[in-house]
């Protein structure tokens, strides 16, 4: 584990582009670069300031970030969600659905949730849970450790994908469960965990 995230910070730290040879699996269509430090992105609180967004509570304050490759963009997703008890609503009029410019730390990324369309939740959530695939998995995280069942707040991630007044949600009964939920809700179980596009 260490390997992996010392592998995935030295890559932010140099400044470089990133390219297949950097990666720990897969290719730049798909792929994996491990675990970065809270340090390395931002902590919970730090995340929430750049992107405007004061909506909610504050949980899993330091928890690390995944970095992924996938169809030729690199985005990191923290490891756990980092807030809770905001609305699907609340996050679409602060611009972080489907995708705003914020600056982290001096690093530039489109903030937004998980895109449908673009499969990510299916072709990278499920390559580092221990319930997910099993042919071609990069890591086996636990639903715990995911923050993906077992009433843990915020198990219950956002997606783009949407229908009138209802959204869907991802999670909350293990990797591979999904179901519509109110745009206006605003629970202990609804979670925001960000995905971060990397911009340059």
């Amino acid at each position: 584990m260490r390997t992996l995230m010392l592998a995935a910070s030295r890559l932010r730290k140099s400044g470089k582009v990133i390219t297949e040879e950097d990666l720990l699996a897969g290719s730049m269509l798909l792929g994996w670069l491990g675990l970065l430090p809270t340090s390395e992105v931002g902590t919970a609180s730090e995340i929430a300031a750049a992107c405007d967004i004061t909506a909610g509570t504050v949980i899993n304050q330091n928890t690390q970030w995944m970095g992924f490759t996938h169809k030729g963009n690199v985005l990191y997703i923290p490891q756990k969600p980092i807030r809770n008890n905001v609305s699907w609503n609340q996050l679409n009029d602060a611009g972080l659905i489907f995708g705003k410019t914020v600056s982290i730390n001096g690093v530039s990324y489109t903030a937004r949730v998980f895109s449908e369309t673009e499969n990510e939740w299916l072709d990278l959530m499920r390559r580092v849970s221990s319930g997910g695939i099993s042919s071609g998995r990069w890591a086996s995280y636990s639903d715990a450790v995911l923050v993906l069942s077992g009433d843990l707040p915020g198990q219950n991630s956002m997606t783009q994908q949407h229908s009138g007044t209802t959204y869907l949600g991802r999670g909350s009964q293990g990797v591979n469960f999904s179901e519509n939920l109110s745009k206006a809700g605003a629970t202990t179980f609804r979670g925001w965990r960000p995905v971060l596009q990397l911009i340059g």
